[in-house]
């Protein structure tokens, strides 16, 4: 199959990759550009640092404090840094639903983008956590695609597009014009399914878990 991949540059090129080992071919289309917000982080310390993306962990310099994470992706990032990993969980309700099992209170460092759901941080302040959230990156729109990808759009010579989150996917859907409805869309989560409501749905597949392995056996399965 010939696929786009809609994510930043650099992450794109890794799924890429794993999609040319498994004999498809991936066209690169990023609809945001990431780039570093150079916010200061406070002072600590901190009992906890979270963090709900492996780029949030890209941004800073390791801290002297348990690391708490959305994903295996970002537990990986975080070690790699120099974090030690204290608690993983698939999805932000889960590791809020895992880090409030525990007694007393906390301060935290939540090192984040921008453009997120505040659902994480609104849970730990709600049940009496000091959340010091540093905005550590920000995704920008881009204004459209390289002309490659259009064409190949209008030529009907792509068969998907892979999404990681629902606000890629709300833009992505845009940029691809009238091929949007022909095109198999697989999709990180449920959550990501819902921002392609307008497509039909024997073309919209979603992975079992929020994981890109899941994700990539949707392509085989097809």
């Amino acid at each position: 199959m010939r696929l786009l991949v809609t994510r930043p540059v650099d992450e794109a090129e890794r799924t890429a990759g794993r999609l040319s080992a498994l004999g498809h071919e991936a066209l690169i289309a990023p609809v945001m550009e990431v780039a570093p917000t150079g916010a200061a982080l406070p002072d600590g310390p901190f009992d906890l640092v979270v963090a709900t993306s492996a780029r949030a962990l890209h941004e800073v310099a390791p801290i002297a404090a348990p690391l708490a994470c959305v994903g295996e992706k970002t537990a990986a990032a975080g070690r790699k840094a120099g974090f030690s990993v204290a608690a993983v969980a698939p999805d932000a309700e889960r590791l809020a639903d895992l880090l409030l099992k525990e007694s007393g209170t906390k301060r935290v460092l939540y090192v984040a983008g921008r453009e997120r759901r505040a659902d994480l941080e609104t849970r730990l302040g709600g049940a009496g956590w000091r959340v010091d959230l540093v905005e550590v990156y920000a995704a920008r729109p881009v204004a459209a695609w390289p002309k490659k990808i259009v064409e190949a759009l209008a030529a009907g010579e792509i068969d998907g597009v892979l999404h990681y989150s629902p606000r890629s996917a709300a833009l992505a859907l845009p940029l691809m014009g009238e091929a949007r409805t022909r095109l198999d869309h697989f999709c990180l989560s449920p959550a990501v399914a819902r921002a392609c409501a307008e497509i039909p749905a024997d073309r919209v597949f979603v992975a079992s878990q929020p994981i890109e392995d899941c994700l990539l056996s949707l392509i085989e399965r097809r």
